[in-house]
């Protein structure tokens, strides 16, 4: 058997193993020394994420102008943040809640939660018009309280963190009808999207495009939300008289045109029209102001209109061409002439029509009812036996030159 030997350094040889040894060692250290301090340099170089706003959304994002809205307004950022800070445009106002009604509810995201938590706002059940209540559920911790609130024109609002020692806070100041106003809110801890739902308490302004702006912590340029779109308001469309007979000789004559009217409310108006293509006129009609909001026009049903009662859309339009053509005027066309019954049957004859006519203009009893505009068949503007009696009874008779009722 052979065993295999060592061999033992010398005293020169164990020296100079030592040396290597603590070279490797040293160079080591150096390195790994100069690797934290690179790494210690490159942090200080290099900031921490700076938030900013990547989307700024209003839903819906178009209303009435004077409307009160149910909004939801949605802020996703590029990183977390504290501090957010958004304008209220002039114009915009709030209507005052009724006992219990949620006002709104901020949600809550951070890096690793999407659903970190919530801070809810609540009309006070015994003073709706002055205290607000609200309710925070933080990463599942839980307090309320309760605030003065103002919802006049320009009042502000200042609601505390309901913690103990917290220091977050949201203070909301409401624009008047010329002035700006504000929304700042400080987070409990830093936050990366936020979403805000409000009850339908909000007032829209006059008819335009609206665009808010907001800011997190020290971001710039303030960053802006979708364009909100608010339309002309149109009510109250109205047809007097809201019965008229077809123009039969299309010489609109006593009772045969009936004024149009709608109110509209839009500071920055450009037209109102109105389609009558369904009863022979033109589709974009020109409606004129007729004073304040209100804005009318005259119409008539062509001859051959057939009867029934006509929905007329109306179109409001502002200086930025938002439209509301979603109120109509109601017109019912009856044949001229057609008086029984009162609402007509859509045919004009001698036993019917002209027999009601005769005994309505000579006073007989139970036939009062009748519309004076559908029984002038003369055009003479008033109801009588000589003048329409006589003439829907040659009418009806075939008797010549009295083919065409006026």
């Amino acid at each position: 058997m052979r065993w295999k030997m060592k061999k033992k350094a010398g005293a020169a040889g164990a020296k100079g193993n030592y040396i290597k040894k603590l070279t490797r060692v040293t160079a080591g250290a150096t390195l790994s020394s100069l690797l934290v301090v690179a790494l210690v340099t490159l942090a200080l170089l290099v900031p921490p994420a700076t938030a900013a706003i990547s989307s700024f959304t209003i839903t819906p994002d178009s209303g009435l102008a004077g409307e009160t809205v149910a909004y939801k307004v949605v802020l996703n950022t590029t990183a977390e943040f504290k501090w957010f800070n958004a304008t209220l445009l002039a114009g915009f106002g709030v209507q005052t809640p009724g006992a219990s009604e949620l006002v709104a509810r901020v949600d809550l995201q951070n890096e690793t939660k999407p659903n970190y938590g919530y801070i809810k706002f609540t009309a006070n059940a015994s003073d709706p018009a002055n205290k607000l209540d609200v309710f925070a559920d933080i990463g599942g911790d839980t307090a309320e309280a309760t605030v003065d609130v103002d919802y006049s024109a320009g009042g502000t609002t200042r609601a505390d963190s309901p913690f103990a020692g917290g220091t977050s806070y949201v203070r909301l100041t409401l624009p008047t009808k010329t002035v700006n106003g504000c929304l700042n809110l400080s987070l409990p801890m830093k936050m990366r999207n936020i979403s805000s739902t409000f009850g339908k308490y909000v007032k829209n302004p006059s008819c335009g495009n609206y665009i808010f702006l907001a800011t997190v912590d020290s971001s710039s340029p303030a960053f802006p939300s979708n364009t909100l779109r608010i339309k002309p308001a149109v009510t109250n469309p109205t047809a007097t008289p809201n019965v008229i007979p077809d123009d039969t000789d299309n010489n609109p004559l006593w009772g045969e045109a009936s004024t149009l009217s709608v109110s509209v409310d839009c500071d920055n108006l450009a037209s109102v029209t109105v389609d009558l293509s369904q009863i022979g006129g033109s589709p974009v009609q020109p409606m004129a102001n007729a004073g304040g909001n209100l804005w009318s026009v005259p119409a008539n049903a062509s001859a051959g209109t057939t009867p029934g009662t006509y929905l007329l859309p109306v179109n409001a339009t502002d200086t930025y061409g938002n439209s509301n053509t979603t109120e109509k005027i109601s017109l019912r066309v009856q044949k001229n002439g057609d008086v029984q019954p009162y609402d007509g049957d859509g045919v004009v004859d001698f036993m019917g029509d002209t027999i009601y006519l005769l005994r309505h203009t000579r006073n007989i009893p139970g036939y009062e009812n009748i519309r004076d505009n559908i029984a002038d068949v003369n055009g003479d503007g008033k109801v009588n036996f000589m003048g329409d009696s006589v003439y829907l009874v040659r009418h009806t008779r075939w008797v010549p030159g009295y083919e065409t009722l006026k």
